[in-house]
């Protein structure tokens, strides 16, 4: 693996379809909502999904977390949109869209706000933490169509910019927490976790969301997981769901 690669990166030793070359950005998962919202959708067969994750991905044994598909959907573009989660859970644990109107990016991220400067400040820093290692909610698979590939991965996989919590305007905002890569078969896909601050009931809280570009050649994915109110994401989730998910056989070593 090539762990100063942000991107999935085939081993020399032979010659597979090269990752499409993108960085990292401030675009997050947690307007994945706010984008279903906004954007006509055809609801597809389960069963589309089925055969897409079959067509990309090795499945080695049960999905974790006890994730099912949800539903499958084509947004108004063209992205197929595959979405798991845990039947079992109360959908309360997930976590509300952002705000209209809030943020730069085409899923609501890179918001810093601006209204409020020089107001009254909320201690962000000092924000209680739930339980580390609380499964993800809810996961989506997005493939973007060749015409939107390059353009949407630049902006949710450019450079990250990191911010000191005091500059987050009262009413919160997203803030890339870290970065990095994790091994995917024989490549490196890179990987921004987010944590996306906002009030509720007038107390400060947060939820977490983190995205992989799992791009292969013209292949293009991204794989979004986002985590219950309060509680902090994690990469050993997403390495678990990534070996759940391996590449396919052609792709594998």
């Amino acid at each position: 693996m090539n762990a100063r690669n942000p991107h999935p990166t085939p081993a020399p030793k032979a010659s597979v379809p090269l990752v499409l070359a993108i960085g990292f950005g401030l675009v997050v998962i947690c307007a994945l909502v706010a984008q279903l919202a906004r954007k006509p959708l055809q609801e597809l067969p389960l069963e589309v999904g089925e055969e897409r994750l079959a067509e990309c991905f090795t499945l080695r044994g049960q999905p974790p977390f006890a994730l099912e598909i949800g539903s499958v959907s084509r947004l108004a573009r063209g992205e197929l949109v595959v979405t798991l989660s845990d039947p079992a859970r109360p959908p309360d644990e997930l976590p509300p869209p952002p705000p209209r109107g809030h943020g730069k990016g085409p899923w609501g991220g890179g918001d810093w706000g601006g209204g409020d400067w020089g107001k009254e400040r909320t201690d962000w820093a000092s924000v209680e933490e739930g339980p580390a290692d609380t499964p993800p909610v809810e996961v989506a698979y997005i493939w973007y169509p060749p015409k939107l590939a390059e353009s949407v991965l630049e902006k949710q996989f450019s450079a990250v910019r990191f911010r000191d919590l005091k500059h987050l305007p009262k009413h919160g905002g997203d803030v890339p927490m870290d970065s990095g890569h994790l091994s995917w078969g024989r490549y490196d896909a890179g990987y921004v976790r987010h944590r996306h601050f906002r009030l509720v009931d007038e107390e400060p809280t947060f939820h977490d969301s983190l995205r992989i570009n799992l791009t292969l050649g013209r292949q293009a994915c991204v794989l979004y997981m986002r985590w219950p109110q309060g509680t902090p994401g994690h990469v050993a989730a997403a390495e678990e769901l990534l070996a759940a998910y391996a590449p396919p056989p052609s792709d594998e070593s």
